[in-house]
């Protein structure tokens, strides 16, 4: 069963390790797939995947087949549709594919952008006929059971826990990201440990200004290019020590959420691993015009059960409302931090028992394959 996965890198790595991780958890599933999947950046590609060669056109990684979505690819011309097509985050398939697919019979599955607004239950499913005369079937990932689910690998939690419930093993991998041992041997003794992914509009400055005033020291670790030049942005202190990370592969980075007292992340996909790692989290959700993104990111905190000081806080670290910012961060860490914790714990229980996404889109595929639902162009 050959599915073709499109997708096109929008947002530095969010579309791309979504993208990345359903190709790989629906391999791993059910051996009765075959999975291609079409990248225009390489680059960002291998930023998440080391073992991608940014100049092929293509290539096989993780038993994965791997086109480079190029105008100047020469294999595109000659490659056939396969039996479901998967479109993510409205990216179109290439006319020349579009019009190879009315020789097949096959299913187009047009995976939407992940959202919390309640909307989505009612759509989630739902087929609409496209400008190309095909059917399309719409599938919205989201956090209600009625909706298409988060991406989650088989026994995630257990290695979370591992690494969690050992001090050895964390200090061993901070030390392989190149964090020296004086400054890793210090969360013995109450340091606490902060990663920072966000866009470059965040008031990061204002952050360690208020992270200053906490009574015990912060280590802010942050992936090499977010934020570039911070150190010299910010007076030195001896309350927050800034650390420069390599950008890692995906499973590394949940490591480094898993390390984290709290995680600062952006997008999407990174929002989802944050809360995998059931530490607390502060998304900094992408921008988008006439400020939709706040609807959006209300949505979301309407779901996410935390005391009210952390939701005045995510709100004011995407508006850039510094005073709120303050008073609010310092009451979730201070006052409210134990519940901010357990909150945290208790939503990725709940949303772990749900099915995940990769399920959901296998059983969503079986249930609506039957002649009417294929597009039938022979």
């Amino acid at each position: 069963m050959l599915v073709d996965i499109f997708c096109r890198v929008l947002n530095n790595y969010g579309d791309i390790g979504f993208c990345w991780r359903l190709s790989q958890q629906l391999l791993l599933n059910n051996q009765i797939w075959k999975i291609r999947i079409w990248v225009d950046n390489l680059v960002s590609f291998s930023k998440i995947q080391p073992e991608v060669n940014i100049k092929k056109y293509y290539q096989t990684a993780m038993d994965i087949e791997i086109i480079w979505w190029n105008k100047n690819n020469p294999y595109i011309k000659n490659i056939l549709p396969g039996d479901i097509i998967i479109e993510t985050f409205q990216c179109n398939p290439p006319k020349s594919f579009i019009e190879a697919m009315r020789n097949k019979r096959l299913i187009w599955i047009h995976i939407e952008y992940l959202t919390a607004e309640p909307w989505i239950d009612k759509y989630h499913g739902l087929t609409s006929l496209n400008s190309y005369g095909f059917k399309k079937i719409f599938f919205f990932p989201g956090f209600s059971k009625s909706s298409g689910g988060l991406i989650r690998e088989d026994f995630l939690s257990q290695r979370r826990d591992e690494l969690q419930n050992s001090w050895p093993m964390q200090e061993e991998f901070l030390k392989n990201l190149g964090i020296r041992n004086s400054i890793i041997e210090n969360r013995r003794s109450g340091t606490f440990l902060c990663t920072l992914f966000c866009y470059p509009k965040a008031p990061v400055n204002e952050l360690i200004n208020i992270l200053e005033k906490k009574q015990t020291p912060t280590i802010l670790l942050i992936p090499k290019g977010v934020v570039p030049n911070i150190e010299n942005k910010c007076l030195p202190s001896n309350k927050v020590k800034i650390i420069r990370i390599p950008f890692v592969s995906q499973s590394d980075f949940d490591r480094v959420l898993w390390c984290s007292d709290l995680n600062f992340v952006r997008g999407e996909d990174s929002l989802i691993r944050a809360i995998w790692a059931a530490r607390p989290l502060v998304w900094n959700i992408y921008e988008q015009k006439e400020k939709i993104h706040f609807k959006k990111l209300d949505a979301w905190l309407n779901k996410y059960p935390v005391p009210l000081s952390v939701k005045k806080f995510i709100r004011a670290w995407n508006k850039r409302e510094i005073k709120i910012m303050h008073d609010s961060l310092k009451e979730s860490l201070l006052i409210n931090w134990k519940r901010w914790l357990k909150s945290s714990k208790d939503w990725d229980k709940k949303l772990a028992s749900q099915t995940e996404l990769s399920r959901n889109l296998e059983q969503f595929f079986f249930k609506n394959k039957n002649p009417d639902n294929f597009n039938k162009y022979n």
